[in-house]
C-alpha cells in the first residue's frame, strides 16, 4: 500500500494544501530514474568490458607461455601420451592432453610431459611393489604404423 505522504513528498506538479511542499515533480523523478538507469548501464558495460579484457589477457598469456624465445626449446615435436594406470590425462598451462593421443607441442612442453609421464610410471611401480629393475626392463608394446590417435 502506498504511503499517502509519498505523493506529498515527491509531488505531482501541484501543491498539496496540507503537509510539506513537494520536493520533486513527477517529471523530475522520471529524470532522476533515467539518470540512475544510465549510470547503472554504464557501470555494467564497463564491468563487462573489463571482464572481456581480463579473459583476453589470460588467453594471450597462455599462448605466450608456449614460447620461450629459444629456437631449440620452441621447436615443435610430436608426443604420444603414455600415462600410468591411475591417470587419464595431463594438464599443462591449462591445456589437457589425453592418454593414447599424439600431440604436436613445443619441445619445452614435451620435456615437462616426458618427466610427468616418467614419474607417473615410477609411482605406479612403487604402488605395485615392483623394483626399479622391473621398471627399466619394461618393453614397449609393438604398435602398427598409424596406431596412435592424432589429436585435433
Amino acid at each position: 500500500m502506498e504511503d499517502p505522504n509519498t505523493e506529498a513528498l515527491f509531488g505531482d506538479g501541484e501543491e498539496v494544501e496540507s503537509g510539506p511542499r513537494p520536493i520533486l515533480t513527477k517529471k523530475e523523478i522520471e529524470e532522476a530514474k533515467r539518470i540512475a538507469r544510465e549510470r547503472v548501464d554504464k557501470a555494467l558495460k564497463e564491468s563487462e568490458r573489463e571482464r572481456i579484457i581480463a579473459e583476453e589477457m589470460d588467453r594471450m598469456r597462455r599462448a605466450e607461455g608456449k614460447r620461450t624465445g629459444k629456437v631449440d626449446l620452441d621447436e615443435e615435436v610430436k608426443v604420444t601420451i603414455d600415462l600410468a594406470e591411475f591417470s587419464d590425462k595431463l594438464r599443462i598451462n591449462g591445456v589437457e592432453y589425453y592418454h593414447g593421443y599424439t600431440y604436436t607441442v613445443p619441445r619445452h612442453v614435451y620435456d615437462s610431459m616426458r618427466e610427468i609421464m616418467f614419474k607417473g610410471h615410477l609411482h605406479q611401480n612403487a604402488l605395485d611393489g615392483k623394483d626399479l629393475n622391473t621398471f627399466y626392463r619394461k618393453k614397449a608394446e609393438p604398435t602398427l604404423s598409424g596406431g596412435a590417435k592424432e589429436a585435433a
